[in-house]
């Protein structure tokens, strides 16, 4: 496992470390925020772990792995991570600071495909899920504790489970939906409506 680090997206690229360690098979998650990065290695293998780097990758201290099998990883400081986790063909969410134990968010969603978590801050967090009894937008400012409805997601989105390929949330109330056919559509308003504003040529 090599380890690279950029200040831009364009680069240059400057590798920093060789000797992260390896647990055979699985996948690998990488989350970084500032100086702190946090590698998860062997995902959905028989020997799961987590590394954390404080200075910016160089060198890793173990650290307590999830329990579930993440998908996702994303840091929202230098402490807080958010994990996304595949259980089957349910996906359920994880919140941890400071290396603590993981704290199950009381909220998941039916469909891999088709349930979102997208971490805003230490605090915030937008749930989208298309499938389900629970269809819709919600909203959690109590780092995940309690999740709020904002809005029901749109008809065209659902598509019997299979509309909707993925939801990104920059801030809670503008959002962007990918769905069937590569369309992009925008909200502005937490979900409540939604535009299209990009279709690819031929469409």
């Amino acid at each position: 496992m090599r380890v690279y680090t950029a200040t831009s997206v364009a680069g240059p690229w400057h590798h920093v470390f060789s000797g992260a360690p390896t647990t055979g098979s699985g996948g690998t998650a990488l989350a970084g925020w500032g100086d702190s990065v946090w590698l998860s290695l062997g995902i959905g293998g028989p020997a799961p772990r987590t590394f954390r780097s404080t200075d910016g990758g160089a060198t890793y201290l173990s650290a307590p792995a999830t329990s579930c099998l993440g998908v996702t990883v994303v840091a929202t400081s230098s402490r807080v991570v958010w994990i996304s986790c595949a259980t089957g063909m349910n996906v359920r969410f994880v919140r941890t600071e400071d290396g603590r134990p993981d704290a199950n968010l009381p909220i998941g969603g039916s469909g891999t495909g088709n349930t979102f978590l997208d971490a805003l801050s230490d605090d915030t967090a937008v749930f989208g899920t298309a499938v389900g009894e629970q269809a819709g937008l919600y909203l959690s400012t109590d780092r995940g504790t309690h999740f709020t409805r904002l809005a029901a997601i749109p008809d065209a989105f659902t598509n019997s489970g299979h509309g909707l390929d993925d939801i990104a949330f920059l801030t809670p109330l503008l959002g962007l939906a990918i769905t069937d056919g590569s369309a992009l559509h925008l909200t502005t308003n937490r979900g409540r409506t939604w535009q299209l504003v990009g279709q690819p040529a031929g469409s």
